[in-house]
């Protein structure tokens, strides 16, 4: 299972297909669901944030004890390539996640 496939079964099972956000994914494993991306220092480096179209962005820079610098698009979640390129300032924090940032 890819990630987009992995981010849709979790939208299904959770009744999240009507709505926008992205599925956060780190180390193969979905952390939850947020209405947009922001807040990439709430997120350790690698984690993904798939959207419901499947573009799939990547945390990067910083490190696990400060987070994340930026979430970057990274492509689709099935590794195809994306129509298109952004950088994002993005995702919020999820209480109990082993991918969020440790204060």
């Amino acid at each position: 299972m890819d990630y987009q496939e992995m981010a849709i079964e979790w939208r299904k099972i959770q009744g999240y297909l009507d709505k926008g956000g992205v599925v956060i994914i780190c180390d193969s494993e979905v952390q939850g669901w947020v209405n947009e991306l922001r807040n990439p220092d709430h997120w350790v480096p690698r984690s993904l944030a798939i959207d419901i179209d499947g573009n799939c962005w990547i945390a990067r820079g910083g490190d696990d004890q400060n987070g994340a610098d930026t979430w970057t698009l990274n492509g689709l979640a099935n590794n195809k390539s994306p129509k298109r390129s952004l950088v994002f300032d993005a995702a919020r924090c999820l209480p109990g996640s082993k991918c969020m940032r440790q204060s």
